[in-house]
């Protein structure tokens, strides 16, 4: 949202542009990278985006069972996801900010709807539920997507009769969040 709003200001965009029209996306750690931005925009009181689609993020270095569980997990093991955090949050302290693991949150409320989908067979399977979970019971909207067969990355796969059924999932969320937006819903 910065970039946007330094880019309409250097006039590189259309000033017509409609920021409620404006989503959030990331996989893995980008999903983590749109999940904070949203608490960012919402904690300094600047206009959130329209929706936050999130697919297995990283969201937390909590211990959960989907990370024992999916520990040998094809694509991204739980010794993936530690070397990530460790490379990301090199300090055990910085694992409490909520900018850095979103779930750190203490707040939830006044967030965008989102859109979050997570694989069956993924370490990082947990944060996604437990980031929906707390959207919603913080009163905000959150749709989920359980990826059932699906492992970590599996976006990169078409062709596949599971990942074609997210990429569908994906489009209707996007359209739906911008017909709501747009009053079309």
């Amino acid at each position: 949202m910065p970039a946007c709003r330094q880019a309409l200001s250097l006039g590189e965009l259309d000033e017509a542009l409609d920021g409620r029209r404006l989503l959030v996306a990331g996989d893995s750690a980008g999903g983590n990278l749109a999940a904070a931005l949203c608490l960012a925009l919402r904690d300094s009181g600047a206009p959130s985006p329209a929706a936050q689609i999130l697919l297995y993020p990283l969201l937390s270095a909590a211990p959960s069972p989907s990370r024992i569980d999916c520990a040998d997990a094809p694509l991204l093991g739980l010794g993936d996801v530690q070397a990530c955090l460790d490379a990301y949050l090199p300090l055990a302290a910085l694992h409490r900010q909520p900018l850095a693991l979103p779930l750190e949150a203490a707040d939830f409320t006044g967030l965008p709807p989102a859109f979050v989908a997570v694989a069956e067979f993924d370490p990082l399977r947990d944060d996604g539920e437990r980031y929906g979970a707390a959207l919603r019971a913080a009163g905000g909207e959150a749709g989920f997507y359980p990826g059932s067969g699906l492992v970590h990355g599996c976006l990169r796969g078409h062709g596949i009769d599971e990942v074609e059924a997210l990429h569908e999932a994906l489009r209707r969320a996007v359209q739906g969040f911008l017909a709501e937006d747009s009053g079309e819903r």
